[in-house]
């Protein structure tokens, strides 16, 4: 038997019954369905060639794969790589899959200056 939430939502809400028992299913978020990859070569932080890319108009959400590599790197990355000027990088680990969703700064590098301006994301 499958029963509609009560409230509406952007997140899938399963519910079923086993045995008689009201058993509820995780919702199965949108961020885990609904993304753009970003799978470019350039933006991994071994690539080095000097472009001038921005990403500043970037919303919804994004993973990395492909030539980009698995996740946004977690360490300060030298000015001009990943095809920009001022690569940006996470500042902090990345979450767990039992952390859901968490806010971390996300910084940018000017020339020897690791966090020269940063801005907040969820991940």
């Amino acid at each position: 038997m499958t029963r509609k939430p009560d409230i509406a939502t952007t997140e899938k809400e399963i519910y079923t019954t086993t045995s008689g028992i009201p058993t509820t299913v995780l919702p199965q978020h949108n961020e885990c369905f609904v993304y753009t990859w970003l799978n470019e070569s350039s933006r991994n932080e071994k690539y080095s060639v000097s472009e001038s890319n921005c990403d500043d108009r970037l919303s919804g959400w994004y993973r990395f794969g492909g030539g980009a590599g698995i996740k946004m790197a977690s360490s300060c990355v030298p000015a001009r790589r990943c095809g920009a000027n001022f690569p940006g990088w996470t500042n902090g680990a990345h979450p767990t899959v039992a952390d859901g969703k968490v806010t971390r700064n996300v910084c940018y590098t000017w020339f020897s200056d690791c966090c020269f301006s940063q801005t907040a994301s969820r991940l």
